[in-house]
């Protein structure tokens, strides 16, 4: 194990995290068995149940959002909220893929009213909430700001813990891209109210691949949410430990030096 546990195989790029039992429902799906077809709705309510199970993170108000759209990734999400909002805020130490519009970060004080702000949840940087978020939030609150809830990395945290009902909370989504399903990208946009944009147009008339919607059916069926923490947590301590990193609450992300690294690479030689 100390011949795998080297600091020369940490990556600047944090590598989405993959196992054998990743790797062997992408080559079963590959493979091109038959398998089951299911309807949309029916995977709406399945994938919501899905994400959500998994009881080392605790996420509550689910109920508050009702309705539910397909995604391609978190990616599809962010796009289409950009192109929605003719005008929005982002927040220091956020995803930067969120600027590249020209978009300059901004401290929770300085905020504009009614000016919907896009968070990442949980936040890359600080591998769970943001420091201010209690801040942020009574801030949304009084300068009737809507926040949109990028939880692309939830699926690979740990002891997460978050309250949706906050009324200022008005959707947010998830994929499966970084538990090793890339090749996929299945997702889902929840919102508390129904609205019209280019993800609702698109799954209001089934303009979305259904071999996708079938694969992350599969998906479901042969893989747990929480998988790569129960497969990979204890070797991820020893990697840690090993190496003298800080920990995070990413099962493929460490800190060195107070910067962000990736153990994936590490992880999967194990």
């Amino acid at each position: 194990m100390q011949d795998i546990i080297k600091k020369e195989l940490l990556t600047e790029k944090l590598v989405h995290i993959e196992s054998p039992l990743t790797n062997k429902i992408k080559s079963t799906w590959l493979a091109g068995k038959k398998h089951d077809h299911i309807s949309n709705n029916d995977l709406k309510e399945k994938s919501k149940q899905w994400f959500f199970s998994n009881k080392i993170n605790q996420i509550h108000g689910l109920d508050s959002f009702p309705y539910i759209d397909f995604i391609y990734g978190c990616t599809d999400y962010i796009n289409n909220f950009l192109i929605k909002q003719k005008t929005y805020q982002i927040l220091e130490e956020e995803y930067s893929y969120y600027s590249l519009f020209g978009k300059q970060q901004t401290k929770p004080s300085e905020l504009q009213d009614n000016v919907p702000v896009i968070v990442s949840l949980p936040n890359w940087h600080y591998g769970n909430k943001r420091p201010d978020w209690n801040e942020f939030l009574k801030i949304c609150e009084e300068k009737n700001i809507d926040i949109h809830i990028d939880a692309a990395w939830y699926t690979a945290t740990n002891n997460f813990n978050l309250e949706l009902d906050h009324p200022n909370i008005k959707s947010i989504a998830v994929s499966m891209t970084k538990i090793g399903f890339e090749w996929n990208k299945f997702g889902i946009k929840m919102s508390k109210k129904k609205t019209i944009d280019a993800i609702t147009i698109r799954d209001s008339f089934g303009w979305i691949n259904q071999n996708v919607l079938n694969c992350a059916n599969f998906i479901m069926d042969n893989i747990d949410v929480g998988h790569h923490w129960n497969y990979y947590g204890k070797n991820y301590n020893i990697v840690c430990d090993t190496l003298n990193l800080q920990k995070t609450n990413f099962i493929h992300v460490a800190k060195k030096d107070g910067k962000n690294v990736g153990v994936a690479n590490i992880l999967k030689n194990l």
